[in-house]
């Protein structure tokens, strides 16, 4: 179970969406979730989610595999795009114009289970 997860996106035309799951100190064991996003209005924020949820999606983000994805994706025939970086605690991943198997899973997974803003440019 992670204690951190940021996962940002977005490229020169598209802006950037981040979101982050903290976990708290407190004896409630929830984490804060706070997203940001250059063109959608992300009101509530930060604001703090379950465990339980976050658990939920760890275990989809195992079955996804990304902790075995390679470190980076680069398609150097794009110059502009979209990049993207991903840190789970003390692991990273990144990209530019270049995504694994399993990354729109992921997204898929934000956008459902915290509301992260749809991304649909790099598709």
């Amino acid at each position: 179970m992670f204690k951190t997860f940021k996962f940002n996106v977005g490229g020169y035309l598209a802006g950037y969406d981040e979101i982050q799951l903290v976990a708290t100190e407190d004896e409630d064991q929830k984490y804060v979730l706070n997203i940001k996003s250059l063109y959608e209005d992300m009101p509530n924020m930060p604001k703090k989610v379950s465990k339980l949820l976050v658990e939920l999606f760890d275990q989809k983000l195992d079955e996804i595999g990304v902790r075995n994805w390679d470190h980076n994706y680069i398609n150097e025939a794009v110059l502009d795009g979209i990049q993207w970086d991903l840190e789970i605690d003390d692991m990273k991943w990144s990209g530019s114009n270049a995504f694994p198997e399993g990354f729109d899973d992921m997204v898929s997974l934000l956008t459902d289970l915290f509301g992260f803003p749809e991304q649909s440019l790099y598709e």
